[in-house]
């Protein structure tokens, strides 16, 4: 296995069911800038998830993330497809806002403020996923994605029915 980014073929059930996710996660947290330019590569390194802020392309570890977007929810590796969700949201999120801003004169990319931005977005990525309880005394619902990723589902297969 080659360890340098790859290009995923458009019609690949992972780049569907990545674009798919990363759709989802838009409607969950819309902004006005989309910075993905449609493009996903695996990669070979031990990243789980980024972005190219030139190009807009966004690349996902081809062991620890690719394998575990079936579009499927999986008895026996939720932690792995948790956590593989939490990277397509994280690196999502990444494209909802500019890396830079060229023209305030008080911005200031550094360090500190990568630190910063890969914080919050890594905050929002977990708080989206983390499975929470619906009300008391009810089982715990599914991840907000989870659960948005399976009524998609419902309506696609609802829609593609009605169309036979």
């Amino acid at each position: 296995m080659s360890r340098a980014y790859q290009p995923i073929d458009r019609r690949s059930p992972a780049y569907q069911e990545f674009a798919r996710l990363y759709r989802i996660a838009r409607a969950m947290r819309p902004s006005s800038r989309d910075g993905w330019n449609g493009e996903l590569y695996s990669r070979g390194d031990d990243v789980w998830g980024s972005v190219n802020p030139r190009s807009g392309a966004i690349s996902l570890n081809d062991r620890q993330v690719l394998p575990y977007l079936t579009g499927r929810e999986s008895q026996t590796d939720r932690a792995e497809q948790t956590q593989a969700l939490q990277t397509v949201l994280h690196e999502a999120y990444h494209q909802r806002v500019e890396t830079d801003a060229p023209h305030e004169p008080n911005a200031f990319r550094g360090y500190e403020s990568k630190a910063l931005d890969e914080g919050l977005t890594e905050y929002q990525a977990r708080r989206d996923v983390t499975p929470r309880c619906s009300s008391a005394g009810q089982r715990p619902a599914e991840s907000s994605i989870l659960a948005r990723a399976a009524a998609a589902r419902s309506i696609s297969s609802t829609s593609a029915s009605r169309t036979r």
